[in-house]
């Protein structure tokens, strides 16, 4: 009989470890899809965070040459003189960074403007935007192909808008020339080089505007066949999967429409990147569980050779001592919230000494007693009904450096009320989030929430203003002097008054109350949950005062400007956001007409 039981036990054990190796096979290829899925959604979700930043800002520097534009028409329409028009072109010192230069054409297609003697009354009558404009009377911009530049010999394409005489009959066209690197150079900073792209691609003739990275030079006139066109009917930002029409690279993109601009921003992960991410989770599971596998065949191995009864407990003990202290992921065993065993990686992860943590309460990792009681609350109801529980939570080291780690745990003991928690340190992954967030939804120059970020913040501001029976006052602010100041000093000084006046508008603000930068010389305030108008008006009165302080600029310089501020209040002139946003940029206006230096409401 003791030779029969002692057979069994030996054969059971083979039979589970052969079940466990099955068991492992299937789960690694169960995960498959599941592992690939989930590195897709992260890569995804990186790359819609980049769109939507492209989008913005090719979105603003659009507006900025377009601006530019309409003050060349403006002006040679009021001045009727090309000499008077070429001098206002001259003085507006364009440095190639994004404009290469302004030009003017005439009724007949011949340029009268240019900054080559040699070209003046050379034929442009046969490009694309010239027909355009002289084929359509309405006030439209017009982004051309991409082409090599007869006089300038590098790839550009022209912003151009129509001239009307006063009769309102054709009488030319005022253009400026982008190189497709200005705009690239932005996208170029949030790209990976893992083979990802980011592009510019014009709806109207569906060529390619602007790429990184940047393409052969036959791709510019290439009319690209892709899916994207069937996705822009449906939705104006979205997703899908193809075969790259530059470079033939399967991958999956995420756009955004920018329809002023018959325009969209599309961004591209290779499927190759996102299967080696897969790939490589993958591997780490079969070698894990492969080790798993050697280490049961090994118990088994042993356990043919002693006693059945107390040397395959301790054996079993030891296997899973084994298990539990790996390097990579850190394991705890609570008791009551009281750990009564810790393995190696977790008393490294967190700086504690061998055996340091044991008989310890859970709370030593955990920056406050708030979030140690919220933790408790949220995860122990779901395991004493049988299930187990996952969250990222932000802990503390032993020296108090904080820490995010991706926890998991079940219960062990129903009866004794014992735990088993692993956790991983995500530090690394949750920095490199939030840097790409930062970025995203921030102005570059001075920190402060960026036009997407207000969009957002405005959207939820309105319900909440409603529901509380209060006012929200939206305040657009243009600074005036700043011109004066960026042209006598240069773009550095300009940068450092913009950086001080917007942590002076910090310093205004209550602490629910949003400041923004929309581009160049442009705020936004965000003042909710008024009572009334007046409390307003006191927070700009310091606003304005704080403006017109003077500024230091380094170098025994000094910089003073002032505020042109218009504001509108909701629900008084609407509950739309985009109006709130017209309204106030309309009496803005208003403000600057009536001398600057004031505060006009809708």
């Amino acid at each position: 009989m003791p030779r029969s039981s002692k057979h069994f036990s030996v054969y059971w054990l083979w039979g589970l470890v052969l079940l466990l190796t099955a068991a492992n096979v299937i789960g690694w290829f169960a995960q498959r899809e599941s592992v690939y899925e989930a590195e897709l959604a992260s890569a995804m979700r990186g790359a819609e965070i980049a769109t939507d930043a492209f989008a913005e800002e090719t979105e603003q520097m659009f507006r900025q040459i377009d601006l530019v534009l309409r003050g060349i028409r403006a002006y040679h329409l009021r001045s009727g003189s090309i000499a008077d028009t070429e001098r206002y072109i001259d003085e507006l010192r364009l440095d190639g960074s994004r404009i290469e230069n302004g030009y003017l054409v005439d009724a007949q297609g011949r340029l009268v403007i240019t900054h080559n003697p040699a070209t003046v009354g050379r034929s442009v009558a046969d490009r694309d935007y010239f027909s355009f404009h002289q084929a359509t009377p309405q006030d439209q911009p017009f982004v051309s192909a991409v082409e090599l530049g007869r006089a300038t010999g590098k790839y550009l394409f022209r912003v151009t808008r129509r001239i009307d005489d006063a009769q309102g009959r054709f009488a030319g066209v005022a253009l400026v020339t982008v190189k497709p690197a200005a705009i690239a150079e932005f996208y170029a900073r949030l790209t990976k080089k893992d083979g990802s792209t980011a592009a510019l691609i014009s709806t109207r003739d569906r060529r390619v505007r602007a790429r990184v990275p940047e393409p052969a030079p036959e791709a510019w006139a290439r009319v690209l066949e892709t899916p994207l066109w069937d996705k822009l009917r449906q939705s104006p930002s979205g997703r899908y999967s193809a075969k790259a029409a530059i470079d033939g690279v399967p991958r999956h993109f995420v756009y955004r429409a920018i329809p002023e601009w018959d325009m969209v921003v599309i961004t591209g992960i290779p499927q190759a990147l996102v299967q080696a991410r897969a790939r490589q989770q993958l591997d780490q599971y079969a070698v894990a569980m492969a080790g798993f596998n050697l280490v049961l065949v090994g118990l088994a191995l042993v356990l043919t050779y002693i006693d059945r009864q107390r040397r395959h407990v301790k054996a079993l003990n030891r296997q899973q001592e084994a298990m539990l202290d790996n390097d990579l992921i850190g394991i705890t065993k609570l008791k009551d919230r009281h750990a009564l065993w810790v393995n190696r990686a977790l008393e490294r992860m967190f700086g504690y000494e061998p055996g340091e943590l044991e008989s310890h309460p859970a709370r030593l990792l955990y920056p406050d007693d708030a979030s140690y009681e919220a933790l408790g609350a949220a995860a122990y109801p779901v395991l004493a009904a049988g299930g187990s529980y996952r969250t990222q939570q932000r802990l503390v080291r032993k020296d108090g450096t904080p820490i995010w780690v991706d926890m998991s745990g079940a219960l062990v003991s129903p009866e004794s009320n014992e735990s088993l928690w692993m956790m991983l340190d995500i530090t690394a992954m949750k920095e490199q989030h939030a840097e790409v967030e930062q970025i995203a939804f921030h102005d570059l120059l001075t920190g402060l929430p960026n036009r997407v970020l207000l969009a957002d913040r405005l959207r939820q501001a309105i319900p909440l203003t409603q529901r509380m029976d209060r006012l929200l006052a939206v305040c657009f602010i243009d600074l005036d002097g700043f011109k004066a100041v960026n042209d006598r000093l240069g773009h550095a000084a300009g940068d450092r008054l913009l950086q001080v006046i917007a942590q002076r508008l910090r310093d205004c603000m209550r602490s629910n109350d949003t400041v923004a930068r929309l581009g160049g010389d442009e705020f936004i305030l965000l003042l909710t949950q008024l009572h009334t108008r007046a409390e307003c008006s006191q927070v700009l009165a310091r606003v304005v005062k704080a403006i017109g302080e003077p500024v230091d600029l380094g170098q025994g310089e000094t910089g003073r400007v002032s505020a042109s501020i218009g504001v509108a209040f909701c629900p008084d002139d609407g509950e739309d956001a985009d109006q709130l946003l017209k309204l106030a940029d309309g009496a803005m206006y208003a403000a600057k007409k009536a001398g600057r230096n004031k505060v006009i409401t809708t």
